[in-house]
């Protein structure tokens, strides 16, 4: 479970990508590309729209001027799962990425420790 601040859902010390950070490039429309390289199935995510059994990203209006804020969870029957609020598109984006590919390292015995990894 993710520590939560006030609000539910946002993670603790702030959301945002640092300029350092591995992931500050990382957009919505590239995103499925790169999980595509890494071996994620293309039914795993939706990109800008809620879809039901897949992990889903997109942008939500936040009430001011400078844009939207960001959210990702999984989608099962209607219900929202593991969510999280971003407040910009490429953390979002590089937290749904280093989820699943995680994941699917996880699930493929490729981790450290593993005959293959």
């Amino acid at each position: 479970m993710v520590p939560v601040a006030s609000g539910v859902g946002r993670a603790v010390g702030g959301n945002r990508a640092g300029p350092a950070c591995v992931g500050t490039g990382v957009r919505a429309e590239e995103l499925a590309g790169w999980l595509a390289a890494a071996g994620v199935p293309d039914a795993a995510v939706s990109v800008g729209a809620e879809a039901d059994r897949a992990w889903c990203v997109r942008a939500v209006p936040d009430g001011h001027d400078d844009g939207a804020e960001w959210e990702v969870f999984w989608c099962d029957g209607g219900g929202r799962f593991e969510w999280t609020r971003f407040d910009d598109e490429p953390a979002a984006c590089f937290s749904l990425f280093g989820r699943l590919v995680w994941a699917r390292l996880a699930a493929s015995g490729s981790g450290p420790g593993t005959a293959s990894g």
